[in-house]
């Protein structure tokens, strides 16, 4: 079973995700890390070196988000 870590957090405070992102990996923890952005990006910031993915919100299948 392969561990995965997550943190959900909207984009003011996207440093502090890949702050936590960039400690797992000093430590040496092998696992995939997730973003749920309760945002959206819209091109204002660059998602490179966040983690293994992000998701925004409106990608989950929220109606009429």
């Amino acid at each position: 079973m392969q561990k995965a870590y997550f943190t959900i957090c909207s984009a003011n405070y996207l440093a502090y995700a890949k702050t936590l992102f960039e400690s797992l990996r000093s430590a040496g923890v092998e696992a995939s890390f997730t973003i749920f952005l309760a945002d959206e990006i819209r091109d204002r910031f660059d998602i490179e070196g966040l983690g293994d993915e992000v998701v925004e919100a409106r990608n989950i299948g929220i109606p009429h988000f």
